[in-house]
């Protein structure tokens, strides 16, 4: 009886975790797409300081959050992020618009794989 009771008690730790991880990792990434497109808008209106400000604190938040959510996912995933913001601060360093906004769509495509990419799905299972 005890072992039931041990075996039960680890598998609702174990739906916790996945539904807490599964949720973390939404709510960040969704975070890092508005500022993705708060960036886009800066970009689109020519505004070079405030994009080369707001590349750089993308990449400063990038490189906190990301310890975290390595826990989570692939690091291939991370280390692609980390490498299209910096490419992107550059990008915006040169005031070089068609590859910030390229960059900047970029990112936005990689959260919305990681996101994808952690939902339960049988795909994902399988």
């Amino acid at each position: 009886m005890k072992n039931v009771i041990a075996s039960f008690t680890i598998f609702i730790f174990l739906i916790f975790g996945i539904i807490f991880s599964i949720k973390y990792i939404e709510k960040t990434c969704n975070f890092y797409k508005m500022e993705a497109s708060n960036l886009e808008n800066v970009l689109i209106n020519n505004d070079w300081e405030d994009a080369y400000k707001l590349s750089n604190t993308f990449l400063d938040s990038w490189e906190k959050d990301s310890k975290i959510i390595a826990i989570f996912v692939d690091h291939h995933h991370i280390d692609t992020v980390y490498t299209e913001a910096l490419k992107l601060t550059q990008y915006t360093k040169c005031k070089d618009k068609s590859n910030s906004l390229a960059s900047v769509h970029t990112l936005k495509f990689l959260m919305d794989d990681i996101i994808d990419y952690q939902k339960l799905t049988f795909q994902n299972i399988f």
